[in-house]
């Protein structure tokens, strides 16, 4: 399993690569559905995507056919709370 912030990771999913030459972060990021490029290098980044048991580098080319283990964070709760703003309509 992949080390520091990925141990205490929620859901893990596998990604298979269809074509080669494209760049991990972007795979990453039209694969899975509601995941930012820049998502997806934080995971890079953090050593949450894995490819033979081994963390991928972000700028790294993928080959058809390899399959890469991502480790997702739990959602989190965002509370959203209204503010008190004066504002002058004109």
């Amino acid at each position: 399993m992949s080390s520091g912030i990925c141990e205490s990771m929620e859901e893990e999913k596998r990604i298979v690569a269809q074509e080669s030459g494209e760049r991990i972060d972007a795979l990453l990021a039209h694969t899975m559905e509601g995941l930012s490029r820049s998502a997806a290098v934080r995971l890079l980044e953090n050593g949450c995507v894995m490819l033979n048991g081994k963390p991928v580098p972000k700028s790294y080319r993928v080959s058809a056919g390899e399959t890469f283990l991502v480790f997702l964070p739990e959602a989190e709760d965002t509370e959203v709370l209204p503010e008190d703003i004066p504002l002058d309509v004109v």
